[in-house]
């Protein structure tokens, strides 16, 4: 696999429950990875908070950064 992406700003990771928090200052594409290293989704951000819901158990990989959904 090649390099991930990242987003082209900085942002904020909280993860609560199944829900993915995300404070960015900036409207950007904030790609999500699964743990082998598959894109899983392109997010579109917008300024502020930025949720998204229901995703599948597992660890993620977004910015360099390992996050759990349990």
């Amino acid at each position: 696999p090649g390099r991930m992406a990242h987003s082209a700003y900085p942002v904020q990771l909280f993860v609560r429950g199944r829900s993915l928090k995300v404070t960015s200052r900036y409207e950007q594409i904030l790609p999500i990875y699964t743990r082998s290293g598959t894109l899983y989704i392109a997010m579109q951000l917008n300024p502020g908070v930025n949720w998204l819901h229901g995703l599948p158990r597992g660890r993620y990989r977004i910015n360099n950064r390992t996050i759990n959904i349990r």
